[in-house]
């Protein structure tokens, strides 16, 4: 477990992993005429330490990332907040799989917002929910899982003077938005563009759209977005998976 625990003994041997995974998934695609090498992968680390006895083993699981949804984004409000927050479980997978299948009969709707008992605002399904309000930037401060977009666009608001309020947004206040996001790390930042707000258990239809943003280039919401894709980028460490390829291993 010693050698997990050290960043750089860890960080090379990720990166060794990291890249004879993305070697040998690019190698096999090539080998089956599948042509998806210029399209971006989505990767899990897994991190093992049985006992004391055992070496320490890190795998890596590579598939194609699903590609970004391309404007409008749309998000629902639903009820039902997690009971626990801080942990990705198998019983909320479970939990949301009603809400999941209301929200995918919808208008092309790409989230659903979980809303309190008080009209708060706390996060989305699968994502961080984020409003503007007052050229401030609103988001819950507990009671979510903090992903690591968040984090990254809490540092870009600091950085650039934009002033954060870790509170969760209130859904009566959504006619004083400017704006509104939801980020994850296979979506980063996305502008929301509408919203709609079903009855419980009904289909979103166009009747229950209660707000629409202009995302223009000069929307807070946007420019974050931006800042944040560059964040991720200046935090990327380059693997050279080139030097796999003429010898990919089994």
């Amino acid at each position: 477990m010693g050698a997990l625990c050290d960043p750089v003994v860890l960080e090379a041997d990720m990166t060794r992993v990291v890249t004879r995974a993305i070697a040998s998934f690019k190698a096999w695609h090539k080998e089956e005429g599948r042509g998806e090498d210029e399209k971006e992968l989505r990767l899990t680390l897994l991190a093992m330490w049985p006992d004391a006895s055992t070496q320490p083993k890190v795998s890596a699981h590579v598939s194609l990332l699903p590609s970004l949804p391309s404007p409008p984004i749309n998000c629902e409000f639903r009820g039902c907040p997690r009971t626990n927050a801080l942990a990705k479980s198998s019983s909320w997978v479970s939990s949301r799989a009603p809400l999941e299948a209301l929200m995918k009969a919808g208008p092309n709707v790409n989230e659903f917002l979980m809303v309190g008992g008080k009209g708060e605002i706390l996060e989305g399904s699968q994502t961080n929910f984020y409003a503007v309000k007052g050229g401030v930037v609103q988001t819950a401060g507990e009671g979510v899982l903090e992903g690591t977009v968040r984090r990254l666009l809490l540092e870009v608001c600091e950085r650039e003077g934009v002033e954060v309020e870790l509170r969760p947004p209130d859904v009566s206040e959504v006619e004083e938005w400017e704006g509104c996001m939801i980020s994850s790390t296979s979506r980063l930042l996305l502008p929301v563009d509408n919203l709609y707000s079903p009855k419980e258990g009904e289909v979103s239809t166009a009747e229950h759209k209660v707000r629409s943003f202009k995302n223009d280039d000069n929307a807070l919401a946007v420019k974050l977005a931006r800042m944040v894709l560059e964040e991720v980028q200046s935090h990327s460490t380059p693997v050279d998976v080139e030097a796999y390829l003429s010898k990919p291993p089994l």
